[in-house]
């Protein structure tokens, strides 16, 4: 049985080797791959992004920004720094958390939730791009399936966690 993908694809090489092995196993038409714009990009990144729906036949969604606790919507870098007081820095990756994590949670919970259709996210990462994610990755094999709670523990609720898992197809 096919299962529904979400790839988010940052424009980069990792995450077109997803893309890619997620349209190879699953078929496209259960393959959704999403952008998240931080209004920072390079004008690059966009025709890149524009290559690989010609080349690929697929049709990539585009997010922008994410919503705080409080509610207010962060929809650039330049809006959330503004609105954050500092630049993001090593271990205060604010712009990761409202630009990436909650940007694609809140498509997801716009766009493909119903309650009920299972959803697997599927992050293009390898564990040998950095010491701190062969640590963090050691142990993980490319077919490994883990809750949503297990990688983001404060940011899907449990609805959310009850129809989303993730996978890390190509960590090795």
């Amino acid at each position: 049985m096919k299962t529904n993908i979400i790839v988010p694809v940052s424009g980069g090489k990792d995450s077109t080797a997803c893309l890619i092995k997620a349209i190879k196993e699953q078929g496209k038409e259960n393959v959704t791959p999403v952008f998240n714009d931080t209004g920072w990009e390079h004008p690059l990144t966009y025709k890149y992004l524009e290559y690989l729906e010609d080349r690929l036949g697929v049709s990539i969604s585009r997010t922008v920004g994410g919503k705080r606790k409080d509610g207010t919507e962060q929809r650039t870098l330049p809006e959330l720094i503004k609105a954050q007081g500092k630049f993001p820095f090593g271990r205060g990756r604010f712009c990761t958390m409202y630009l990436k994590q909650y940007a694609i949670r809140d498509w997801y919970k716009d766009n493909l939730y119903d309650g009920k259709t299972k959803h697997q996210i599927w992050f293009g990462m390898r564990s040998d791009e950095s010491g701190q994610r062969a640590r963090k990755y050691a142990g993980i094999e490319s077919s490994d399936v883990f809750d949503i709670g297990d990688i983001f523990p404060s940011r899907y609720n449990k609805k959310l966690r009850a129809v989303i898992s993730v996978r890390l197809p190509i960590v090795d």
